[in-house]
């Protein structure tokens, strides 16, 4: 009977443990779910708002101010000039400076966050080349000084903006009949992408130019934005190229020069460069090892664009050489 007793006990023991134990699970099965749920809801909290910080980032980098700021004061006459993008859709405003009814046209192409004048650099141009027989014409591309259109794009509308010239300049007649353009930072390469396509160019020059815009955005768009590469530069070229429908790998002037066997072309970037590296000329040089006509020029000082503050004299030589040799 104890025997028996004693069995009984020890079941009731059992039974009582194991239901405490299943008690103790049960109780903590919430707390980690609701522990895994708090965490998925930060996580996807966390991703919107980087994603919605991308494309408010995106938007201010594509939908800029426009800068109407001139930078002229010369007394070389003017006349204020438009004409409509090759796409027809976009008023192009520029100015047409004329140099004695000469047929060899120089076309200034500015960049990112400017307008035709270039900070200055569009009236050195005038100062040296109007006297030497070229006409000048600087336009402002879109979304930016006073011409048409909502957002920068890094070359995409921009090219028609400059085809939109070419055939301004056609028009003009003997004002097109040689053609030359020379593009600064972004404005080079739009330049150099038209260029390869566009007959009507004679002779391009590109300025601190970028080699492909896709490479340059992912290694460099931290320059701008100051904000950590990752997460944000693949956030927000993807935002640039999905919601806002800019072909970046499309923008890509390295291998659309492949296709430039002997249109003179002349790159110019200063090896202190921070904002786009000079690497990015010399892989375009590279690119071009089958044209007898590519030069480049690689001084040492000067930031962004500054060659022709930094070299003056011997940037508007080295630009009257390579122009006398291509408009002949």
């Amino acid at each position: 009977m104890a025997e028996i007793l004693k069995r009984s006990i020890e079941n009731t023991q059992e039974k009582v443990g194991a239901e405490v134990q299943t008690n103790i699970h049960t109780a903590k099965m919430p707390k980690r779910k609701k522990l895994i749920k708090w965490i998925l809801s930060a996580f996807l909290f966390l991703v919107v708002l980087l994603v919605g910080f991308s494309f408010l980032v995106s938007y201010k980098l594509t939908h800029l101010t426009q800068n109407t700021d001139s930078f002229y004061s010369l007394d070389y006459p003017y006349e204020k000039v438009s004409f409509k993008s090759s796409e027809g859709d976009r008023t192009i405003k520029g100015v047409f400076f004329p140099a004695n009814n000469s047929n060899q046209t120089l076309v200034v192409v500015h960049g990112y966050g400017s307008n035709r004048w270039v900070k200055g650099r569009t009236e050195k141009l005038v100062a040296h080349f109007i006297p030497e027989g070229y006409n000048i014409l600087a336009f402002d591309l879109s979304g930016q000084g006073e011409s048409d259109g909502k957002m920068v794009t890094l070359g995409y509308n921009e090219q028609k903006d400059l085809e939109g010239a070419l055939s301004y300049l056609k028009e003009r007649g003997q004002a097109g009949k040689k053609i030359a353009v020379l593009g600064f930072s972004m404005g080079g390469a739009t330049s150099l992408m038209v260029a390869s396509h566009d007959d009507r160019i004679d002779a391009v020059i590109a300025d601190s130019s970028f080699s492909n815009a896709n490479l340059f955005l992912s290694e460099g768009l931290s320059y701008f934005t100051h904000l950590p590469s990752f997460p944000f530069n693949p956030l927000i070229i993807g935002v640039v190229k999905y919601a806002y429908g800019i072909p970046l790998e499309q923008l890509s002037p390295i291998d659309d020069l492949k296709t430039v066997k002997s249109k003179p072309v002349f790159l110019i970037h200063t090896k202190a460069d921070l904002q786009i590296p000079y690497e990015n000329s010399v892989q375009l040089y590279n690119s071009l090892k089958s044209n007898p006509n590519a030069k480049l020029w690689t001084p040492q000082k000067g930031d962004h664009m500054d060659a022709i503050n930094e070299y003056t004299d011997e940037y508007m030589n080295n630009v009257s050489s390579f122009l006398k040799e291509s408009l002949k």
